[in-house]
């Protein structure tokens, strides 16, 4: 195959993508529209453009991460007084001065993410604009060499075709379409799956095996560049740039452009940027109090169409398109449609080799909340392969067991040891990396995800491919082969396009299960895999949980002592946050210790 040919089908394949039908989308409209309008709105239209891209870069970090920044502007201030700086007082060429404008934020991005994205919701939020703040500072005081409140003008375009405002909406709009066509396949990919999930369910994504502060830091770091480059163009569109370029208002509103067209949606704030930058520049020119108007839109938008423009909008299309749903209970029912498939979970033909070290070791593991001492001294070990059931009231401390051997919970004293090694302080995803996976007491699924998308999250957890920024999820087969298969399994694959939060709680537990051993773990833990399921929904479950692959080791907490002895050799008794008795389920049904917790002295 010829060179040639080679590329003319990646750009044919580009063209028929998603992303390649945004940018046609981007270039049709924004060409057309630059060919029709007066010049004042043309200029108008590359402002738009400007900030389009300022927004989307927001949008990314608000919508895909949940990680709303009121310091960015910082990034898009930045690239713009890198620029000015390098090109008026140091002669610096345009291309040039443009590139250090991307790295100088870039390294901006990469030290405010070392503090703030260790910050959760409002605090996030508080930092970011704390740091923006105290570049804003920096401008406003430094007048000798930023130029001060007055700003920094003369900073000259590239070229003199581009003193034409026509020209210039081209470079725009060739920019735009470019960074536009980057999102979207950043969105896609299998890095951007896991942007959802960490949005949807942060510690369930640490348990899956993902760095999830890693994900995040790399994420602030790319919006802050992809800031800049819309800081880059205003700079040389404007030939000027000042303090306000840092301000809180400039990320206000480029928070307004986001929202009012719809988080996360990517087409929405290049919708929302147009109508603000639009409305900012007509309404100063009648009235003084523009931005009061921008606030009335703001408070209107959040209570009438939470979900912006284009979120009404689809949420209209899709009510109007949805079909009747299948009926959610016809599964638990008729039980597995198919043989339960040896690939996707093991084979439990022949015996576990226990030899070598416990798979799971607890050596006087305590955890204190306050004065509280939810686990006092607990020890025990479980062989490779064995079927251990925990047992225990409320409050017994079962579940504060699990998150401490599954590494969400850090140990008051004591440790935890897996195969031998001692993984005490390895926080949850490295313990993941290890052969750890588990289940949740309450379901902590991705409800805004489809049940693939779901699956998916689960297998990409071990796999370097989640750090794939380009190619998108939905092309890799193999991927979704697995996901099929697993899917099938457990008799899902019927609802595999359906959001989490529209199914059933048996089809969610059921989903729990398969997120739990999509990576083929080598230690389980089931956290009341049958908590709150019908009796003819718990069938298919034990049936699954039966089928596991007989060298993985179970540790399940089971509310239903009937299912416990059913799936389990062993039984661990849990009460008051000790250890009462351990042993087969013969011995437990027989005590009378286990018998007076659970029915009283009487």
């Amino acid at each position: 195959m010829s060179i040639s040919s080679a590329w003319g089908g990646r750009f044919r394949a580009l063209a028929v993508s998603p992303e390649g039908r945004v940018a046609a989308a981007i270039a049709v409209g924004t060409l057309g529209l630059a060919h029709i309008l007066p010049p004042y709105y043309v200029h108008i239209l590359v402002l738009a453009q400007i900030f389009a891209i300022f927004s989307l870069s927001l949008d990314v970090l608000m919508g895909y991460v949940g990680l709303p920044s009121l310091g960015h502007a910082a990034f898009f201030g930045v690239a713009g007084y890198t620029v000015g700086l390098l090109v008026v007082r140091y002669g610096v060429g345009w291309a040039n001065a443009a590139l250090a404008a991307l790295m100088v934020s870039a390294l901006v991005a990469a030290l405010f993410g070392l503090i703030a994205i260790r910050a959760v919701d409002v605090f996030f939020m508080m930092i970011t604009l704390a740091l923006c703040q105290i570049l804003w500072g920096i401008a406003n005081r430094w007048g000798s060499f930023t130029g001060g409140y007055n700003g920094l003008p003369g900073i000259a375009r590239p070229m003199a075709a581009l003193e034409s405002t026509l020209v210039f909406s081209y470079v725009a709009t060739a920019v735009l379409c470019l960074v536009a066509v980057v999102v979207v396949r950043f969105v896609r990919s299998p890095f951007g799956l896991t942007l959802q999930g960490i949005r949807d369910r942060e510690s369930r994504m640490s348990i899956l095996g993902y760095n999830v502060w890693l994900h995040k830091y790399a994420t602030f770091v790319i919006c802050g560049v992809l800031a800049a480059v819309a800081g880059v163009l205003n700079a040389f569109y404007t030939g000027f740039v000042s303090p306000a370029d840092l301000s809180i208002r400039m990320s206000a509103e480029a928070t307004l452009m986001v929202v009012l067209g719809g988080t996360g949606t990517l087409i929405g704030p290049i919708v929302g940027s147009g109508i603000i930058v639009g409305l900012r520049n007509v309404l100063s020119a009648y009235m003084e109090r523009w931005p009061l108007v921008l606030g009335s839109i703001f408070m209107l938008t959040v209570i009438l169409a939470p979900n912006g423009i284009v979120g009404w909008v689809r949420a209209r299309r899709l009510k109007a398109s949805r079909a009747e749903p299948p009926d959610r209970e016809a599964w638990s029912d008729a039980g597995p449609r198919a043989p339960i498939s040896a690939g996707a979970l093991g084979s439990r033909q022949g015996l576990p080799d226990r030899s070598g070290p416990a798979a799971l070791e607890l050596r006087s593991a305590s955890r204190v909340f306050g004065g509280l001492l939810a686990v006092n001294d607990v020890s025990f070990s479980i062989a490779r392969g064995e079927r251990v059931a925990v047992l225990g009231p409320n409050g017994a401390g079962k579940t504060t067991l699990f998150n401490l051997v599954s590494g969400t919970l850090r140990v008051s004293g004591g440790a935890v040891l897996l195969f031998g090694e001692d993984v005490t302080r390895l926080p949850a995803y490295r313990r993941a990396v290890r052969g750890l996976a588990r289940t949740f007491q309450i379901t902590t699924l991705f409800p805004t995800l489809s049940v693939i998308d779901n699956v998916r999250l689960a297998l990409l957890g071990l796999d370097r491919a989640k750090f794939d920024m380009l190619r998108a999820v939905n092309d890799r087969a193999e991927l979704t082969q697995r996901a099929r298969t697993l899917l099938e399994t457990f008799d899902l694959w019927h609802r595999h396009e359906v959001p989490v939060r529209e199914l059933s709680h048996g089809e969610q537990r059921l989903l729990e299960v398969v997120l739990a051993v999509a990576g083929r773990p080598r230690i389980l833990l089931l956290d009341e895999p049958t908590a709150g399921v019908s009796a003819a929904e718990i069938e298919p479950i034990i049936r699954i949980l039966h089928e596991l692959d007989a060298s993985m080791t179970v540790l399940v907490i089971e509310h239903d002592m009937d299912v416990a002895f059913r799936l389990a050799e062993r039984i661990l008794v849990l009460h008051q946050g000790k250890l009462l008795r351990a042993g087969t389920p013969d011995q437990i049904k027989t005590d009378p210790a286990v018998a007076e917790i659970y029915l009283g002295a009487g």
